[in-house]
């Protein structure tokens, strides 16, 4: 889950910064201390993007642009330490570098700290913590953080069993392209009455037509 999403999130960044500039320029600007550029050759270092790639060197530079508040650096040092990538493992690193992009409001970051919660990884395991980190990204229309709410109350962890609440969520989800909420909405459904569903359907109507429609 969590190298799929970053995945994306690089790509999206990736089109969003216009590397025109070569890298040369872009290390210029971040040794005299720029964030931006900073990150950027994180990124390109992460990813391979005109340098070989290296994961310590991503680590580095998205350490010093982190170190200066940037979220999305906050959360890429974040996900390096959670798997490995140019640094020793430590989930307890990562929780803490996750914990500041999501105080910043940063979906992903939200999304991730609340797994880290739900499974005990860095963090003892608190289900009401992971409860409120997933539903903050899922206010975001963070359509991950919206799945993964939606299993919490499949589990009854953290809440109360709640199908029609699993069905809500999955539904939303679903209907951003999340591929196992589409799969496991048509599992749920057969454990449904036909009030049930439809008291989901109107519930998530009315919550989808309230959320932002971001990923």
């Amino acid at each position: 889950m969590h190298s799929i999403l970053r995945t994306l999130l690089v790509f999206i960044l990736l089109a969003a910064a216009g590397f025109a500039a070569d890298f040369a320029e872009w290390r210029k600007k971040a040794e005299t201390g720029d964030a931006n550029a900073q990150f950027n050759l994180g990124v390109m270092y992460d990813n391979g993007m005109g340098v070989p790639k290296d994961d310590a060197e991503a680590a580095k530079w998205y350490r010093k642009a982190a170190e200066q508040g940037t979220a999305l650096a906050q959360f890429n040092l974040g996900f390096m330490y959670y798997n490995g990538e140019g640094v020793l493992k430590d989930d307890e690193e990562a929780v803490k570098w996750y914990r500041k992009a999501a105080d910043q409001g940063f979906a992903a970051a939200q999304n991730s700290l609340g797994y880290c919660y739900d499974k005990g990884e860095g963090v003892p395991k608190d289900y009401a913590e992971a409860m409120s980190w997933y539903r903050k990204a899922a206010d975001q229309g963070f359509a991950t953080a919206q799945y993964n709410l939606g299993l919490m109350y499949k589990n009854g962890n953290g809440v109360p069993k709640d199908l029609v609440q699993t069905h809500v969520w999955w539904n939303i989800a679903g209907a951003k392209g999340h591929e196992n909420a589409k799969t496991n909405l048509e599992i749920v459904e057969e454990q449904m009455t036909s009030e049930q569903k439809a008291e989901a359907m109107k519930l998530a109507r009315d919550l989808f037509a309230k959320l932002p429609k971001g990923k």
